[in-house]
């Protein structure tokens, strides 16, 4: 409390003078040390805020740079930093080989010249390398550097004032991000009712052509698995039957083949001789080519232990309907199987919105049990019909959509939709979860400068679930909070954070 009792005070002592034209000398040094400016910046993929004291020629001033990569809006923890002044043709390098400490690079510049500079800054952090420049004024001395400080003190305290402070610090402890908004296409949008649905077209049954007892050969045999047409799935076993042992019929199957092998091998070459008949020599080709079949049919399926079962070609296991240690008959079902993991998106639409429906349209949807919407475009997603008469007991037309099932999707699920309408027009547009709602009204948290935030009334229009249209109290290029927006504004609320209590 003592240091914002003195910050107070010597505002409003730098705020006297200014009206006055009067200050004390070492009052008004003391004062100025303690100002700076602050600047933020963005590359491709780095948020820079600097905050540097008015820099005048040969005098040397401490700068403080904060870098966040966007991607994450987490602090740059390995990289290095090249910072480059120049000034007309004088020109200052410093090599920084990694930060200050986590996110904040400290360096201090020491101007060879006054005038209009340029401060270059070249980041490279894993992957990346960015440049991000400053244009500065550099003081020739002690009574121009100081010419604008009580209009640029007044700016500070109106923003601190209608400002929320968050500091880099807290935001890089959180889940946080940022967005520059922009006008976008966006797509006329048609919200709707909705249902997961199983395929059928492509599901077929794996049945028993085998009595016995069904032992499980892949550990957490569970649906929605993909199984290949290597995988040893499970065995119909018969050890211990005795009636219609498969073992047994094997060994019975191969005796026979070796058998008639051996006579059709004898036979060939006394049919060549002329020895033998050729009536007899074809009952005996026959009867080799009978058992060859039946052998070749159980080397198909046997392994020790019985009846191994596998997929004909690759697929996903829908039902299992079986348990381990079930006794099975011939044609008991065993497994369900669907050759594609796709599944059907049913969109009940209300009447008014008829005329809008497109063949080309697609849609977005969300379950309960996922937080994020799906766009079924990312999913191989297409529509498959648009209802031609309205579904009974109901007055909504059914729309159907078909997608390769992302994340284990449920069938039988309900689902918020959106149809999206290939209309496309350029809107300023937002990701939804950065709207604030508060008694039916909306807002957004704004960027005024790196630690600087203001919360703003705002107008909504149409939603896809995943972004919005901003009708007013936006502009394009304007920084938003995403994730985290709710954090800003409840520090917003927080009476123990006055607006510069910033100390890094």
């Amino acid at each position: 409390m003592k240091n914002i009792k003195y910050s107070l005070i010597a505002i409003v002592l730098l705020l006297s003078a200014c009206n006055n034209n009067k200050i004390d000398s070492e009052s008004d040094q003391h004062l100025h040390e303690e100002e700076s400016i602050s600047f933020t910046e963005f590359s491709l993929h780095y948020e820079m805020f600097a905050e540097i004291v008015a820099l005048q020629k040969g005098k040397t001033t401490e700068v403080l740079a904060h870098f966040t990569k966007l991607e994450n809006y987490k602090p740059v923890i390995n990289g290095s930093l090249d910072i480059i002044l120049e000034v007309g043709s004088k020109k200052t390098k410093i090599a920084m080989s990694e930060p200050t400490r986590a996110g904040i690079f400290v360096f201090k510049l020491h101007p060879q010249a006054s005038g209009h500079g340029h401060l270059k800054f070249i980041i490279n952090s894993e992957s990346y390398t960015d440049t991000l420049l400053l244009h500065l004024d550099i003081a020739s001395d002690e009574k121009e550097q100081h010419a604008g400080d009580c209009d640029h003190t007044q700016e500070v305290n109106q923003k601190e004032n209608e400002g929320i402070t968050f500091l880099k610090e807290q935001a890089w402890k959180t889940d946080f991000n940022i967005y520059k908004s922009r006008l976008l296409e966006f797509s006329e949008v048609i919200p709707a009712t909705g249902e997961i649905q199983a395929t059928s077209v492509n599901d077929y049954l794996i049945v028993a052509k085998h009595s016995g007892i069904i032992i499980f050969e892949m550990d957490n045999l569970l649906p929605g698995m993909e199984l290949d047409t290597n995988d040893d799935i499970l065995i119909i076993g018969s050890e211990d039957i005795m009636h219609d042992n498969f073992e047994t019929k094997f060994a019975k199957v191969k005796l026979e083949f070796e058998k008639a092998e051996k006579d059709y091998n004898r036979s060939s070459k006394l049919y060549a001789d002329k020895i033998i008949a050729e009536k007899e020599y074809l009952e005996i080709e026959k009867e080799y080519f009978l058992t060859k079949k039946d052998m070749d049919l159980f080397k198909a399926h046997y392994k020790p232990g019985g009846h191994h079962i596998h997929l004909k070609q690759k697929g996903y296991l829908k039902r299992l309907l079986v348990e381990e240690g079930e006794y099975v008959e011939i044609g008991q079902p065993m497994l369900e199987i669907t050759k594609s993991n796709t599944i059907i998106l049913k969109a009940e639409v209300q009447q008014k919105y008829i005329a809008s429906l497109s063949k080309d349209m697609s849609a977005n949807f969300k379950v309960n049990y996922f937080e994020k919407y799906f766009d079924i475009v990312d999913y191989e997603g297409k529509l498959l019909s648009i209802g031609q008469s309205i579904e009974k007991n109901t007055t909504l037309v059914p729309v159907y959509f078909e997608f390769t099932n992302p994340d284990n999707i449920l069938p039988g699920s309900f689902a918020s939709v959106y149809l999206k309408i290939p209309k496309q027009e350029k809107k300023l547009i937002v990701p939804i979860e950065a709207l604030i709602e508060t008694q039916g009204n909306y807002a957004l948290i704004v960027q005024l400068e790196g630690e600087l935030y203001s919360k703003r009334d705002v107008k909504i229009g149409a939603s896809d679930g995943q972004m919005v249209e901003i009708l007013d109290g936006l502009k394009a290029g304007e920084v938003i909070v995403t994730t985290g927006a709710y954090r800003v504004y409840l520090a917003s609320m927080a009476s123990d954070l006055p607006a510069h209590a910033h100390v890094h």
